[in-house]
């Protein structure tokens, strides 16, 4: 019999963990970790996918205040990719400040791992810059795009130009590095005759930044997270003088 006040080492063998249980255990804990850690990553991805996303609905709804106010017409652009030099009083990144609130936060995705929010760059010998947001706008909407015959106009720089306004695209998502980082607009119409048109969209976009898609804000205001090649695919007749296109939601004149 034991002694009163004491435990008989038989029991406390009982009661201990072996090795072998502590090591199984740590095993399970660690699976447990390996199968959840991916998940909690893709809903933290996901999280900041939707927090974009509504920061491009709120910049669209910005977009249509200002065409409200000034005659239809879209706001324009003016940061540069070329070290032509900037005019930022020109620019959406300015024009939109005081219909979004001067939020700057609206125009930065969460994703956004850019280093140049706090290294200036020099782009192509102009002036060093910070960048200013994560998102711009489709260059079609904004810039004199050559029209069939040649001439180059203003043809959709209007909300009211725009034939199919639910599945053309306005904002996109800006790549981080690069010249292009630092501008406020992209140039659609350059990539099906450059070779890959992914090639060339990535120089200029982040196709991939959530979960493999990006956001595209449409002119209606709605905002759709799409992989690349369901906004601009060429068709397998394709030919440099007449082009045709399986998707091609940049150009208005074809929008879908």
């Amino acid at each position: 019999m034991s002694r009163p006040g004491t435990v008989s080492m038989a029991r406390c063998r009982r009661a201990a963990f072996t090795l072998v249980e502590l090591l199984v255990v740590v095993a399970i804990i660690s699976l447990l970790i390996a199968i959840l850690l991916p998940s909690l990553n893709g809903a933290r991805q996901q999280g900041r996918a939707i927090q974009c996303s509504a920061n491009m609905r709120s910049l669209m709804m910005a977009t249509k205040m200002y065409a409200d106010e000034n005659r239809d017409f879209f706001p324009g652009v003016g940061l540069s990719h070329s070290g032509t030099g900037n005019d930022l009083e020109k620019s959406w990144v300015k024009q939109l400040a005081v219909n979004y609130g001067n939020q700057p936060e609206v125009a930065v995705c969460p994703s956004d791992r850019s280093p140049y929010w706090k290294e200036p760059q020099i782009v192509a010998g102009g002036e060093p810059q910070l960048r200013l947001t994560s998102y711009a706008t489709n260059g079609y909407t904004a810039l004199p795009i050559a029209s069939v015959d040649g001439d180059d106009e203003y043809i959709y720089d209007r909300e009211s130009r725009i034939r199919f306004p639910s599945t053309t695209i306005f904002w996109v998502e800006l790549v981080e590095e690069g010249e292009f980082a630092l501008t406020d607009h992209v140039h659609p119409e350059a990539w099906a005759f450059f070779g890959d048109p992914r090639e060339a969209a990535s120089n200029e976009m982040a196709i991939d930044r959530h979960l493999k898609k990006a956001n595209y804000a449409m002119v209606d205001g709605h905002v759709e997270r799409l992989p690349f090649e369901h906004t601009l695919r060429k068709a397998p007749d394709f030919q440099l003088f007449h082009p045709s296109f399986l998707f091609n939601k940049y150009d208005p004149a074809i929008g879908r």
